[in-house]
């Protein structure tokens, strides 16, 4: 059985380090994590791309939107 976690987000830097945190110390790992953010305006990019970065997890991936609503990896 695949498991995909999907979070979206949107200026939510206050939590964002406290879910992916949840999301890495499950017993079962993720399959994949998809991440949307809908142009946040705080760190909430910046966070997740530093986390992604620190744990090295290939099979997280961050979706950002821009004013014209067209999504790309980051």
């Amino acid at each position: 059985m695949k498991i995909s976690v999907v979070l979206s987000t949107y200026n939510g830097q206050e939590y964002i380090i406290e879910q992916l945190e949840s999301i890495r110390n499950q017993s079962r790992a993720a399959d994949e994590v998809l991440i949307f953010d809908d142009c946040s305006t705080d760190r909430t990019v910046e966070l997740v791309t530093q986390f992604i970065a620190k744990y090295e997890l290939l099979s997280c991936l961050l979706y950002t939107s821009d004013a014209a609503d067209d999504m790309q990896c980051v």
